[in-house]
């Protein structure tokens, strides 16, 4: 109807801008509204009444009493659809470790039956078209992935040259791209299909020999030189931001960017430096942690807050919320170049004079078991997803392990020309090994 032409009901109620003039309510457009009001309203038409008269709240409160049982059943249900996928997940795991028969064999009647069953249990987390819970997808595919583990292997894909000397160290940034430093005092960084996007001659004065990455915008370098460099993303592009002359008195081995934004080195002065930024936006060394011999590694653990040194002659563990030395272990075998935490259990060791890899325990800080891996290993890589690790070394070889029980699945040889120094894995899920050869190359699991 025409807005000239409504007729308002008496009610006691009155616009608080016409104070004079009484409101009702419009079904229409959901507003309370009064005559002078409604001139200036821009739909013509309205269906007022009495207050008296509505009876959409007492509608509104039975339908969302309704909304609300059916969301309480569904609660139940998808409890009941967790407790279900826990249960058979807990199976699953248990059978793969406790069992090689089963882990061995993919036509085992007992493993189709599992994977069956997460395909029922996949459907039952759909409660309708529009409403999907969980997806199984990556369990299944982790799964089937862990019983093929005896079939696993390294499939070529391509070789780069992208220094003129051998890369030391390359790391993947969180969005996949990647940076790489050089005996050629140069740093290269990669978008993730290895093109070269920006390449910075004469970083140090002296070979690189480490870096660290913090986030997408922010790594550190360092050098024979004994200095640390702190590079920033801006405008696109890596700028060198702050430079720590004379860090050491000797070639900085291993260094670590913290997520508080200190920054941890370790040197063959026999020293571990801790830096921290100050008011004067510059990094001033925080504390010192001298070892017995040359340090050729450290490892950050943070969520333990603890920090692992590996010397000569030693190896320990510090608190670093204190930089107490919780506990000392006799290295043996020469310093481990290589250190890399397995899992949430476990640390692996590589790099000493002879070819016996460690595991440690986190927790107790023991050596729990000693694996031969055939050569010196440089290197130690981690795909937990596909439950393995990967090392290379002194034989040029790449050794791929199982995780759970070290068991060695297959031994890709003649992977380059020189000893391995690295392998790195992709957001992608590739692998980069790189070598004294001067080429890095990438490679698929199979």
């Amino acid at each position: 109807m025409e807005n000239n032409k409504i007729t308002f009901p008496q009610f006691d109620l009155k616009c608080k801008l016409h104070k004079k003039t009484k409101i009702a309510y419009c079904m229409n457009c959901k507003i309370n509204i009064c005559k002078l009001c409604l001139e200036k309203h821009p739909i013509k038409e309205h269906n007022v009444i009495p207050f008296s008269q509505i009876k959409f709240p007492k509608q509104e409160i039975l339908e969302l009493k309704n909304l609300l049982n059916e969301i309480d059943s569904n609660i139940d249900k998808l409890i009941k659809i967790k407790e279900e996928i826990e249960l058979l997940i807990y199976q699953i795991k248990n059978t793969i470790d406790n069992s090689s028969i089963y882990a061995t064999n993919p036509e085992n009647n007992f493993i189709n039956y599992y994977i069956n069953s997460l395909k029922i249990i996949k459907e039952k987390t759909t409660i309708n078209n529009d409403f999907q819970i969980l997806n199984l997808n990556d369990v299944n595919e982790s799964f089937e992935e862990k019983i093929q583990l005896t079939n696993c292997n390294l499939k070529y894909l391509k070789t780069l040259k992208p220094h003129y000397d051998w890369i030391f160290s390359l790391l993947s940034f969180p969005s996949g791209n990647l940076v790489s430093v050089s005996c050629d005092q140069s740093i290269a960084i990669y978008n993730i299909k290895l093109e070269i996007i920006q390449f910075i001659n004469y970083a140090h004065q002296e070979p690189l020999t480490c870096l660290s990455i913090k986030d997408d915008y922010n790594f550190i370098t360092c050098a024979n030189d004994g200095t640390i460099k702190i590079w920033s993303k801006k405008f696109g592009e890596f700028k060198l931001d702050e430079t720590i002359s004379n860090a050491h008195s000797d070639s900085i081995n291993k260094i670590i960017y913290c997520s508080n934004n200190d920054i941890i080195s370790c040197s063959d002065d026999k020293t571990i430096k801790i830096w921290r930024i100050y008011k004067n936006k510059k990094y001033q060394n925080l504390i010192t942690i001298n070892h017995n011999s040359t340090i050729s590694s450290i490892l950050l653990l943070e969520n333990e807050n603890i920090l692992i040194t590996c010397g000569k002659e030693e190896t320990k563990f510090y608190d670093i919320l204190f930089y107490t030395n919780l506990k000392t272990l006799n290295s043996k075998c020469g310093s481990w170049s290589s250190l890399q935490k397995l899992d949430n259990n476990r640390i692996i060791t590589g790099g000493g004079n002879d070819s016996i890899m460690k595991i440690i325990s986190i927790q107790n800080k023991e050596i729990i078991k000693e694996i031969n891996n055939s050569f010196v290993c440089w290197a130690i890589c981690i795909y937990e997803n596909k439950g393995i690790f990967l090392t290379g070394g002194m034989s040029k070889k790449i050794n791929i392990f199982r995780i759970d029980n070290y068991e060695l699945i297959n031994t890709i040889t003649n992977c380059h020309n020189g000893p391995i120094c690295g392998i790195t894995l992709t957001k992608d899920r590739k692998i980069l090994s790189y070598s004294q050869d001067h080429n890095l190359k990438e490679w698929e699991i199979q």
